[in-house]
């Protein structure tokens, strides 16, 4: 009687982390980090964002301003529906055998992708990061803030209730291009002649952003500027042009606020100025009590502030921040989101230094 052989069971396909090639591009991505986090400031400021950042942003930039719809917003859309439908697909299989393998695989894939991310986030407009501070290029440092702060906010409130004339809104007539005012904003404090995208686009689903507590947000994979339309009148513009700001080159988001401010209240249009202005208000380091303002400023910063808070998923609000604040702490700025507080001592010194800006 033949004996039946006994045949091994078959193995299947090795698992993609197991093999060491594979391992190759989270390296690559990890060494790109951190070169890019010892590149130095000169490199950047005249190589990069001289010669190598201009001419993305003309190529890039400008093919992605021909679509009238955001196309990082569908990406995003696209790629948040693909990895929802392949989660819950490896949730179907929990009880199936081998479903930490599965986990793990999908993990490493996850981690790949990311890795491929990195690349082109540095060389489209990350590299940013590591250009010169603001306060070195404009000669502000050493400058006393405090009493100068206390000036400038004085002369807000004043110039705010000046320009707020009854049947001011953005339907009271046709305005400049705000990207151009960002960029002569940036051509007068020398920070580069750049061809900034002429629009500012909407999320592709609106109120998305504010679920999570974001107004606005700049894609660094194909250079476009947003913000929540369903926000006040009187927020857009100072939004949009913190945006265009960091499409200038501009990444630190107390840096890019003084841009914005900058760029609105040197404007020629009487509602730029009054919005640069009342932008400045909705950062002074503590709330103004509202018997300083005039009724009307005082109604748009709670209308601005009531808007902002609407819609807003505390729970998502408060992971997305944290991420965000372990981002930009990570990209060297040390107070992380706090950074955006910096745009009253920013404007407060170059008061001092140019006091023309404040009649």
């Amino acid at each position: 009687m033949r004996e039946t052989p006994v045949t091994r069971p078959r193995r299947g396909p090795r698992p993609l982390y197991s093999s060491p090639w594979a391992w190759l591009l989270p390296a690559l991505a990890a060494a790109h980090v951190w070169a890019a986090r010892h590149l130095p400031s000169s490199w950047v400021d005249r190589v990069y964002h001289g010669e190598i950042y201009p001419w993305i942003l003309r190529t890039l930039g400008e093919a992605c301003n021909h679509i009238s719809w955001s196309l990082s917003g569908g990406i995003f859309l696209f790629g948040a529906i693909f990895f929802l439908f392949r989660f819950l697909g490896l949730l179907s299989t929990a009880f199936r055998r081998g479903f930490a393998r599965r986990c793990l695989a999908a993990s490493f894939r996850l981690l790949l992708v990311l890795s491929l991310l990195v690349h082109p986030f540095f060389l489209f407009w990350g590299y940013q990061y590591r250009a010169t501070p603001l306060e070195r290029r404009l000669g502000l440092e050493g400058i006393p803030a405090r009493a100068a702060a206390a000036r400038l906010f004085r002369r807000a409130r004043i110039l705010a209730a000046r320009l707020r004339e009854p049947g001011l809104d953005t339907r009271s007539g046709p305005l400049p291009s705000l990207s151009g005012e960002v960029r002569r904003a940036l051509r007068e404090l020398g920070l580069g002649v750049l061809p900034l995208p002429m629009r500012v686009k909407n999320p592709p689903i609106p109120g998305m952003l504010l679920l999570s507590g974001t107004l606005g947000i700049t894609s660094p994979f194909t250079l476009e500027a947003h913000v929540e339309p369903s926000l006040h009148w009187a927020d857009r513009p100072f939004l949009g042009a913190h945006e265009l700001a960091h499409l200038g080159g501009v990444t630190g988001e107390g840096e890019a606020n003084f841009v914005a401010w900058y760029a609105l209240v040197t404007a020629d249009h009487p509602l730029y100025r009054y919005c640069g202005w009342l932008g400045l208000l909705l950062h002074a380091p503590r709330p103004l009590p509202e018997n300083l303002l005039s009724p009307r400023v005082a109604g748009d910063l709670r209308g601005i502030l009531e808007r902002r808070a609407r819609g807003r998923i505390g729970w998502l609000a408060h992971f997305s921040w944290s991420v965000y604040d372990s981002y930009l702490k990570g990209q060297g700025l040390r107070k992380g989101i706090g950074d955006y507080g910096r745009l009253a001592g920013l404007a407060a010194r170059y008061s001092v230094l140019h006091p023309e800006i404040l009649r």
